[in-house]
């Protein structure tokens, strides 16, 4: 059974958690057990910085960002929503916790190369959340300025009367010019009603009430039988002529 869109929701929300959960969590353990004692070969300035920080980082995913994230893995759906949310703290993390932590320890790593296995680990797993952050952000800022500068439909590549690409778009569905086999019957209305409604009305309106005729339902007698029968032709109103 395929997973539902709410499932896939809460997956990618559950994935940057973890990610950016990890990152900070590795900065914390990387200070503690190895850039605090390093002050002769990184200098005092660069154990400060570090320091303060990996406290921005832990401080603005704890207050902020994991805020949004979880908002958005517990209500999954509408999907627009939550993306919105969960992009929300990606951008907070990414400005936050992901440049500052990356750029330093770029530093780090310029100036004394990996020196153990968790200074690596941590510059591997920092690089893995700026890139992933980075993404994301870059990919959801190029979709809104797509957005925004949507061309007009008469430019955006649609077909045209004479089958070509061009700024004569073809005539929408439904009109005089543009005619499907669902409105073969019907005109196009101009106050939005389309063809399926005017059938469906056609459908359900009474029939018209035929109009009598002077005889009733039958045509008026005429020849030697009427007259003998006592019916007289009515010669005030229109000649029918002899149906004989």
């Amino acid at each position: 059974m395929p997973p539902s869109e709410g499932d896939m929701q809460k997956t990618f929300t559950l994935a940057t958690i973890v990610i950016h959960f990890v990152h900070p969590l590795l900065c914390v353990v990387n200070y503690l057990d190895w850039v605090r004692n390093q002050e002769e070969q990184l200098g005092q300035r660069i154990v400060n910085t570090y320091l303060a920080l990996t406290i921005l980082a832990s401080v603005m995913y704890l207050m902020v960002a994991s805020v949004f994230y979880m908002w958005a893995y517990r209500w999954p759906l509408p999907e627009e929503y939550a993306r919105q949310r969960r992009i929300n703290g990606v951008i907070v993390n990414l400005i936050f916790c992901d440049i500052p932590i990356f750029a330093i320890e770029v530093d780090i790593i310029w100036t004394v190369g990996v020196v153990n296995g968790l200074q690596g680990s941590c510059f591997v797993w920092t690089c893995l959340s700026f890139a992933y952050s980075g993404f994301r952000a870059w990919f959801h800022f190029m979709t809104q300025i797509i957005k925004a500068t949507k061309p007009p439909q008469q430019l955006a590549g649609l077909p045209t009367m004479d089958g070509g690409y061009g700024a004569r778009p073809a005539p929408p569905q439904g009109t005089l010019r543009h005619r499907t086999a669902a409105d073969m019957y019907s005109a196009p209305s101009s106050a939005g009603v389309t063809s399926a409604q005017i059938a469906a009305a056609a459908r359900t309106s009474p029939a018209p009430t035929p109009t009598p005729l002077p005889y009733g339902n039958s045509l008026p007698p005429t020849g030697v039988g009427a007259a003998a029968g006592g019916i007289v032709p009515n010669t005030s109103g229109p000649s029918f002529g002899s149906y004989g």
